[in-house]
Order: C-alpha cells, then sequence, then structure tokens
C-alpha cells in the first residue's frame, strides 16, 4: 500500500517546491508600491500597511512626523528626491525614525532634519541600509544600538553632535562612503561594538573624526580624515584595542592620532600629512605602526631612503616603545595590489546560479540512468528517493540566489 501511495507523495513534493520556487521569485522580483500620500496620508500609515517586498514611495514634499519601524522585514522606504523629501522633527526629542526589532530594511533619498534625538535610531536589527540620505542639525545622525550585518552608505551628515554611532553590541556593520562634514564627533564606536567596517568615508572639519573606545577588531581603511580640530583619530581606554588603520590619509588635523591607555592596534599604510601633532600618546603602552614591513608615510620624517627601496633606514618614532620601523619615503609608497579587486556582485549570482544548474542537471541525468535509486527511509516507512533531496537543494538554492539578485538590483535603482 505505501509503494502504491509513494508516486502521489512524490508527485506532491515536485508540485510544493515549484509552487515555493515560483512564490519566491515573485515576491523577490515583483513587490507593490505604496504611495505617500497618495494611497496613505502619512509615511507611518504606509509603513503599517505595508507588507514583507512592498515599496514604499514618498513623494517631494515636508513631513513633520516620527516613524516607528517594529517587526517589520523586507521593506524599502524610498524618498522621491533626496533634496525634497524631508522628514523634519523642529527640533524636539526623540527619534524621528525609529527601527526595532526588524529585518531588511532600507531606507533611502530621505532628508531627515532637526532632531533632538536621533535622526534614525536602529535598535536590535539586522540587515538595516541606509542609503544616500541627507541628515541635518541631529543631535545623533545615525545611531545603532545591539544591531548587527547592517550598512551605512553615501549618505551626507553635517551639523551634527554626531554623525554615527555603533554602539552596545553592535558588530559586523559597513560603514562605507559616506561624507561626514562639521559635527562634533563624525564616527563613534563604543560600548563592545567590536568587528565592524569603517571605509572610504570622507570625515571632515569636525572636533574628532573617528572616535573608539571599549571595542576591538575594527577596520578602518581607505577614509580621508582631516581638519579636526582636537584628534583625527581618537582611541580611549584599556579595551580599544587590536583595531586596523590602513590606507587612511590623516591630514592637517590638530592631533592626527590620540591615544589614551590603548594598546595593540595596528597602523599601516597610512598617510599622515601636516598634523600640528602626528600621533600623542598619553602612556607606554605599545600600539604597532608598521606591518608585514610596510609602515606609514610621515610628512614630517627626516630619515633618507638610501637604497632607493621607498622605505626611510631609520624608523620614525613616537616615542621609545612606539616606532615605525619601516616608514614610507613618499606619500602612497605602497604599491596600488595592497588594495585587492573588487568582483561584481552580478558575476557572483551569475557564476552561482549557473553553477547550480550545471551540478544539479548532471546530478539528474546520471542517477536517472541508474536502475535503481537508493532511498532514504523516513518516519511511517515513507520512502523518498535521494533524487528527491538533491531537487530540494537545487530548488532552494535557485530561491536564494535569486532573492539576493533581487535585493541587490533594487539598491542598484537607488543609487
Amino acid at each position: 500500500m505505501l509503494e502504491m501511495k509513494r508516486p502521489i507523495i512524490e508527485y506532491v513534493t515536485i508540485v510544493m517546491l515549484i509552487l515555493s520556487l515560483t512564490g519566491s521569485l515573485s515576491t523577490a522580483v515583483c513587490s507593490t508600491e505604496i504611495k505617500v500620500p497618495i494611497d496613505y496620508k502619512t509615511i507611518q500609515e504606509a509603513i503599517d500597511a505595508a507588507k514583507p517586498g512592498d515599496i514604499v514611495r514618498i513623494a517631494s514634499g515636508l513631513y513633520n512626523e516620527s516613524i516607528v519601524i517594529v517587526n517589520k522585514t523586507d521593506l524599502m522606504i524610498v524618498g522621491e528626491d533626496v533634496a525634497n523629501t524631508i522628514i523634519d522633527g523642529s527640533g524636539c526629542d526623540g527619534s524621528l525614525i525609529e527601527i526595532c526589532s526588524a529585518k531588511n530594511i532600507t531606507i533611502a533619498n530621505l532628508t531627515i532634519q532637526n532632531s533632538g534625538g536621533h535622526g534614525i535610531f536602529i535598535e536590535k536589527s539586522e540587515g538595516i541600509t541606509v542609503l544616500n540620505n541627507v541628515f541635518y542639525n541631529c543631535k545623533q545622525a545615525i545611531w545603532l544600538g545591539h544591531s548587527s550585518g547592517n550598512r551605512i552608505e553615501k549618505n551626507r551628515i553635517e551639523q551634527c553632535s554626531t554623525g554615527i554611532g555603533l554602539t552596545i553590541n553592535s558588530t559586523s556593520n559597513i560603514v562605507e562612503e559616506n561624507e561626514i562634514r562639521a559635527n562634533n564627533i563624525g564616527i563613534t564606536i563604543t560600548a563592545y561594538a567590536d568587528g565592524n567596517i569603517i571605509s572610504k568615508n570622507s570625515i571632515t572639519n569636525s572636533q574628532i573624526g573617528i572616535k573608539i573606545s571599549l571595542s576591538v577588531g575594527n577596520v578602518v581603511s581607505e577614509n580621508v580624515i582631516a581638519g579636526h580640530k582636537q584628534y583625527g583619530i581618537y582611541i580611549y581606554g584599556i579595551r580599544a584595542s587590536s583595531n586596523n588603520f590602513t590606507l587612511n590619509i590623516v591630514e592637517n588635523n590638530e592631533i592626527g592620532v590620540y591615544i589614551y591607555q590603548s594598546h595593540g592596534n595596528f597602523f599601516y599604510c597610512n598617510n599622515f600629512i601636516d598634523n600640528t601633532v602626528q600621533v600623542y600618546l598619553t602612556g607606554d603602552e605599545i600600539n604597532y605602526w608598521s606591518y608585514h614591513e610596510k609602515g606609514n608615510y610621515w610628512s614630517d620624517y627626516t630619515g633618507v631612503d638610501e637604497d632607493g627601496d621607498g622605505i626611510g633606514e631609520i624608523p620614525y618614532e613616537i616615542n621609545e616603545k612606539n616606532k615605525d620601523y619601516y616608514p614610507f619615503a613618499r606619500k602612497s609608497g605602497w604599491t596600488p595590489q595592497m588594495r585587492g579587486f573588487q568582483i561584481n556582485i552580478y558575476v557572483i549570482l551569475i557564476i552561482a546560479v549557473a553553477a547550480i544548474v550545471y551540478i544539479g542537471t548532471l546530478i539528474f541525468f546520471k542517477m536517472k540512468t541508474r536502475k535503481k535509486l537508493k532511498s532514504l527511509e523516513l518516519k511511517g516507512n515513507i520512502k523518498f528517493s535521494s533524487f528527491f533531496s538533491i531537487l530540494f537543494f537545487y530548488v532552494s538554492s535557485i530561491k536564494y540566489m535569486s532573492q539576493l539578485l533581487s535585493k541587490e538590483l533594487q539598491l542598484r535603482r537607488l543609487q
């Protein structure tokens, strides 16, 4: 009797898998657009009505409201025009946009201004993308707490107390290609905010460019950190260690790097140019000023490069325990190859999908030629051939790849 039911069970399994894939593709590629103020008068009403995969499009205009996004997933909130789609807090306390316990939310193309609290506050959330927004006159423009795996990208932030804050166990976030200027502090990383990447940002003309305390393993690379009245980089406290600073331009600051009771941080392949004080250390803690025989360029280095290899023979001395043993004799003296290379996301996805299709097809025809398929004994003595396990993996993989591709396409359209 069980053998008679087997074809029916297998047929149902195939149908369910196909429906699952079809539904995933339609959700990933197609989404409902909710327009403000056409469909809903306020942004909050539109967000409350939105379902996973929807796009809330906000028309140009001035919106005096605070927005709360709680327990939402896979939602895009996009302004029509970043210069003219404005959320204004009129100086009131609190957050203009609060994202809590959410996943895969995108906030893009908005001007967020005049908040006595946060412009955007992200709490206990992951997969949040803050892209191509303008923040002006907020106490804290973008603030993360207990949030990991988020992206803050291509925003402009000015006239705020703090530009971007990664705090309280906010780990593995990416802060990239933002223009942060004329604030009190550009970026602060504190309270066990470990393993974040701060890359390719322009952080200028504030009191402090980047401040790190109580956090380890962060990577600060390819940033311009310039024109700060106090410190370009400020590292504070015992647990601020094992942070890596590389390929940055630290220029025209009162103090390029100020280190207070911190140790074990790495600085290499940076340009330290015309800071009033290049580096100031308050104690004898040891930090590292070269890595794999590559140091930094120092505009006030007085040594010579006698053998012409681009590296000075005399170490650059900060104090007795902190020396750059491989100072570069000229600005950006390291080779461009150190930057590595970037693979286009489309290439990765195409190769991955092609590989899955090829392997799945190969296995299918190989197993089809066999006289008997090995079966897996499941509960209730219902037998499924191993072919269906492979089919499930095959369909699930394509489903996942389609979701990734759809997300990337949506983000690229916003840029």
